[in-house]
């Protein structure tokens, strides 16, 4: 009787002690802040987190607070990037090389460890970007769709987007080309047949808005 007491009593303080035991961390969080040109702070700027093996699927999201500071929690252990953004103050949400400007660290890389708090990431924007609208019609006013294609002149390629007759969209504070397509027009070029030199670059400041009317000929 004394000795199945006694294993009795060990069973249960051995599952006791097993259900005590804390679970193990498999996840963790990324604390920081983001930040304009001049080093201040952006309120309710979008911040998530990307995960190294596949960028196309956030695994967090937030926004920052009133000082600009954000909390990414229950992040996988693994190095994810951390971007912000926010349309709504100039800042594009974009990954396109057509958008980089120098000193711009939107887009922060952090390896995650488990159980772990990772603090003072520092996500900077800089500045801002300048808006774009083109309005593209035929030579009878009526609405085209097709796409703007543009160029840097300090980049190779070329970065397009679809319109359907009208586009409204932010662009870097950089020199660059602007080319107007539709099926069945002859292209349209900034600057006209000088388009390729000084004539045909768009030079925009943080913040200004350029409005452009585009009318286009039928192809011969």
């Amino acid at each position: 009787m004394n000795r199945t007491f006694g294993v009795l009593t060990l069973m249960i303080m051995a599952a006791s002690a097993v259900a005590q035991t804390p679970p193990i961390a498999t996840s963790g969080s990324v604390e920081g802040v983001v930040l304009d040109g001049q080093d201040k702070p952006i309120p309710d700027a979008n911040v998530y987190a990307l995960p190294e093996q596949d960028m196309r699927h956030p695994v967090a999201s937030t926004t920052t607070d009133s000082v600009g500071k954000f909390s990414l929690h229950d992040l996988p252990a693994v190095v994810v990037y951390v971007y912000a953004y926010k349309e709504s103050d100039w800042y594009p949400h974009t990954f396109a090389r057509f958008f980089a400007l120098p000193n711009d660290r939107s887009l922060v890389s952090v390896k995650v460890e488990a159980g772990q708090v990772i603090t003072g990431v520092n996500l900077k924007r800089a500045a801002k970007a300048a808006r774009l609208k083109v309005n593209v019609t035929d030579e009878n006013g009526m609405r085209l769709g097709g796409e703007v294609a543009f160029e840097r002149p300090d980049q190779p390629g070329e970065y397009s987007k679809g319109i359907n007759g009208e586009v409204s969209m932010l662009v870097p504070p950089m020199p660059f080309r602007l080319t107007v397509r539709v099926i069945g027009y002859e292209e349209w070029h900034y600057g006209r047949a000088n388009w390729k030199g000084k004539d045909g670059l768009i030079t925009l400041k943080s913040g200004q808005t350029l409005s452009l009317s585009v009318k286009l000929s039928r192809s011969r």
